[in-house]
């Protein structure tokens, strides 16, 4: 949404009615693009989310519980 309203292809006034409706009405390349970013996004969240959890299990594999 933010790259098709920085250069005016969608106006704000378009988006009362629906994020997705404002971009499905400029043509099948905008929707194209947004599922491209909306899986990036999925996939960056869920790779920094499962090195975060190794680092911690790393973190807490040399301590002991008492």
């Amino acid at each position: 949404m933010g790259i098709a309203l920085l250069p005016g292809i969608i106006k704000v006034d378009d988006l009362p009615d629906g994020a997705l409706t404002a971009v499905y009405t400029q043509g099948w390349a905008w929707i194209a693009i947004w599922a491209v970013a909306a899986a990036a996004g999925i996939i960056a969240q869920l790779r920094m989310t499962a090195r975060t959890e190794a680092d911690l299990v790393a973190s807490y594999e040399g301590r002991r519980p008492f």
